[in-house]
């Protein structure tokens, strides 16, 4: 009880400063508020029938705190509503915040003893928080999609139903599209949006269908670039006769040793090695058993001409965008890179690492 009273000050403090600034914390007052009402809301219960000076003081003045506390975790609830609409985590979030204010009305004229007040509270918003179409997942969903249709209206995109391409959309709004159609993707509501094309996938259709590449914002660190395989999609190893897994990541302490697969082809052997040159660049070859290098390449030139203008990951690509082809002394190797990631900047910090799967057609053995 006296470490929630501390905390109640805590947050008495924090609001009296956003009094002062007039900055609204982004995004921060809400899980701070949810972890004090839920404990507070545990303690209740557990000191509703105790008889000490700190339990009968907190059993009259919680409640009546908890109400404005709540208040204020609404308001900051609702600014990011309105600035981006519902989620499931803001979903409930927002229905504890009533629950709380709620409960903390019921327990300020309701004697301690009817405590249980709060578990069947608690029952019926979960229920209504599962019982369509006001539950978490349509709420979401219906919000998120009509978000985004207004965004695309405003831009002249969509109209009686209809998308028209813009390959000059701005940044915000290439930004914003591009999270909203991988909320929906991830969770299967696509498919419940009527004007996007039948099986449209965000990430490959996106220029197709909306005249720009899914665009993301810039990452924290701006000399950063990483690129990845689309996992979904088959490879096409036709012409080749082994494909082989491979790594190899960068330290700063110390270089990676190389690293080496025996395998065999027609009876013949073969080695792949993969050999750090640099913190940047890998050099990946093959050679037959003799040790004779057959067909080598080095890795970072092509990894950063993916990279082009801009720093912007590069995600779920297909395999021939992410494939380096190879020829040597009577063989040919293709490397199809599944994550590339690139850290610029100064010596000690910049380095580069491969994800990638080795396609080795071998010499015809005579």
């Amino acid at each position: 009880v006296p470490l929630i009273g501390a905390y109640t000050l805590v947050l008495l403090a924090y609001f009296v400063k956003i009094g002062f600034t007039r900055v609204w914390p982004s995004g921060q007052l809400g899980p701070m508020i949810l972890g004090y009402s839920s404990t507070g809301l545990i303690i209740y219960v557990l000191a509703s029938r105790l008889e000490n000076r700190f339990a009968v003081l907190y059993q009259r003045i919680f409640p009546k705190v908890l109400i404005p506390v709540v208040i204020m975790q609404l308001v900051s609830v609702y600014i990011r509503l309105k600035a981006y609409g519902f989620t499931e985590s803001r979903y409930y979030i927002a229905l504890f915040g009533i629950y709380s204010i709620v409960t903390g009305a019921v327990l300020s004229v309701q004697p301690v003893k009817k405590n249980g007040l709060i578990a069947l509270l608690a029952a019926g918003f979960a229920i209504v928080s599962i019982i369509p179409p006001v539950d978490a997942f349509t709420v979401s969903r219906n919000s998120q999609t009509t978000r985004l249709e207004h965004m695309l209206q405003d831009a002249g995109m969509l109209e009686e139903g209809k998308l028209k391409p813009k390959q000059d959309a701005d940044a915000t709004l290439r930004i914003e599209t591009t999270s909203i159609l991988n909320y929906l993707e991830r969770r299967n509501y696509l498919e419940d949006v009527a004007w996007l094309p039948e099986e449209f996938d965000p990430y490959s259709d996106m220029e197709k269908v909306f005249g720009f590449e899914p665009t993301y914002p810039e990452v924290s660190n701006p000399d950063f670039f990483y690129a990845s395989l689309d996992m979904r999609k088959p490879l096409n190893i036709e012409g080749y006769d082994v494909l082989l897994r491979a790594d190899t990541y960068y330290a700063v302490e110390k270089p990676s040793e190389p690293g080496s697969y025996d395998f065999e082809v027609g009876g013949a052997a073969y080695r792949l090695v993969v050999e750090r040159l640099s913190a940047q660049e890998a050099k990946v070859s093959i050679r037959d058993g003799a040790g004779k290098e057959l067909v080598a390449t080095g890795l970072y030139d092509f990894a950063t001409s993916l990279r082009g203008d801009s720093n912007q990951p590069k995600e779920a690509l297909d395999a021939d965008q992410l494939s380096l082809d190879v020829e040597g002394s009577n063989s040919r190797m293709r490397i199809i890179f599944q994550n590339i990631n690139i850290t610029y900047g100064s010596e000690n910090e910049s380095g580069a690492s491969y994800d990638m799967y080795v396609l080795f057609d071998a010499p015809d053995q005579q």
